[in-house]
C-alpha cells in the first residue's frame, strides 16, 4: 500500500508504504488501506 496526503491546493504533505502479508479481495484490501490512511492522517494530526 502506497499513500501519499497532499493539502488542499495539491502539495505534498506526508506519504508511507507498508506491506500487508495477508491475502485479501480487492475490496477487502481497498478498505483495508482507507482504514491504514486514516489512521495514519490521525497520527500525523492531518484529519483536521
Amino acid at each position: 500500500m502506497r499513500v501519499c496526503f497532499r493539502d488542499l491546493v495539491g502539495n505534498f504533505v506526508a506519504g508511507f508504504t507498508q506491506r500487508q502479508q495477508a491475502t485479501l479481495s480487492t475490496v477487502e484490501g481497498r478498505a483495508w488501506a482507507l482504514l491504514q490512511a486514516m489512521k495514519e492522517a490521525n497520527i500525523r494530526d492531518l484529519d483536521k
